[in-house]
């Protein structure tokens, strides 16, 4: 796979909690002793282990730069569905799944996922304060959105 694309993977996967720095370190590690050449902001990032997650948040974006590629968010939503799969954690990979919403790049996404992402989320928030709609039929909706992203 594309080095710059699973660098956006683990920017998206920091950010919402899914990976923590010393995953993107290893991952980062192991692409360093595979390459001949490594790319500097690979180092930069294999170097991070003192950073906040924002700080490697940057980097990682830095390094992937902006093309258009939704590879990364369908990526990072197929692991949350094995995430959900592995746990049956809901509330855990829904809280994930609502804040990818802010770190995504509008730009190089589909807009029906989008939709489909601020649908789910507000219809949770809503339901979740007994506003209005049913938690178990939202939860039922955001299993089959994630059902569509598994391997």
């Amino acid at each position: 796979m594309d080095i710059k694309v699973m660098a956006e993977v683990y920017r998206l996967g920091i950010a919402i909690g899914y990976f923590t720095v010393q995953d993107v370190i290893d991952w980062a590690d192991a692409l360093i002793g595979s390459l001949e050449q490594p790319p500097y902001e690979l180092i930069d990032i294999s170097l991070s282990s003192k950073a906040k997650p924002i700080d490697v948040c940057s980097l990682l974006h830095s390094f992937y730069g902006s093309p258009f590629n939704d590879s990364p968010l369908y990526i990072m939503l197929s692991m949350l569905s094995n995430e959900h799969t592995s746990s049956n954690n809901l509330a855990k990979v829904a809280a994930m799944l609502f804040e990818l919403i802010d770190f995504i790049q509008l730009e190089d996404c589909s807009k029906g996922i989008i939709i489909d992402l601020l649908h789910l989320s507000d219809a949770y928030y809503l339901a979740k304060q007994g506003i209005y709609g049913d938690i178990q039929a939202v939860e039922n909706d955001i299993k089959k959105f994630l059902q569509s992203f598994e391997i």
